[in-house]
């Protein structure tokens, strides 16, 4: 049987992002990762802020040039991908080190997931039997291509995020967000595919 590939899609933000969360020591990344899914779990994620001022001050110097929320998304997109796959220890394991995850991080991602994953596993699951969400706001951050004068410069791009929240009877039982990241050419494409949807509603 051939392996599951869990990270297709290995873009230098992605690299990036990793390669930033490497720099903490594995009991900071660790309370790191433990944080974020905790969040993810509770879905709390716009109803009081991650970090405090001081937590956020502290790790924005940690994180050098990565914005805090971009490294944020990325510790999301992974804990997503593990609940998607159902990943086993071992894959999670090999699907870490596949995206350069050093082996003290790969132990904090996997303490973290053995702390909260099942948690985060069963809201998926209840979420799945749930009704659509609702979109309720957008927002988006531009990002430019910045490097020192000896590396190579980073692409440009912005990342969209979707506000989401679960209604019920006139009432927001959860809330979410959504983070898209696009480069140029990626958010040309991507709002040509909502021109393409709009046309079509319209001429229902």
């Amino acid at each position: 049987m051939d392996e599951i590939v869990i990270f297709k899609n290995k873009t230098p933000a992605l690299l990036e992002c990793v390669e930033a969360l490497c720099r903490m020591s594995g009991e900071r990344l660790s309370g790191f990762c433990c944080r974020v899914l905790e969040f993810m779990v509770e879905g709390q994620k716009n109803i009081k802020p991650l970090f405090s001022e001081s937590e956020e001050k502290s790790l924005a110097k940690k994180l050098k040039k990565e914005n805090v929320q971009s490294v944020v998304d990325v510790v999301e997109y992974i804990f997503e991908q593990f609940a998607y796959h159902s990943v086993t220890k071992d894959s999670m394991e090999a699907a870490l080190k596949d995206i350069g995850v050093t082996e003290e991080g790969v132990q904090s991602f996997i303490e973290a997931w053995a702390a909260g994953g099942k948690s985060y596993l069963n809201k998926v699951r209840n979420h799945t039997l749930g009704g659509p969400q609702v979109l309720t706001n957008i927002s988006y951050d531009s990002q430019l291509g910045v490097s020192d004068t000896t590396g190579p410069k980073h692409e440009p791009n912005s990342v969209l995020q979707l506000h989401l929240a679960e209604v019920e009877g006139g009432e927001t039982l959860a809330e979410d967000t959504v983070s898209l990241r696009f480069t140029h050419e990626q958010l040309y494409d991507f709002f040509k595919q909502i021109d393409t949807i709009q046309g079509q509603i319209d001429g229902i």
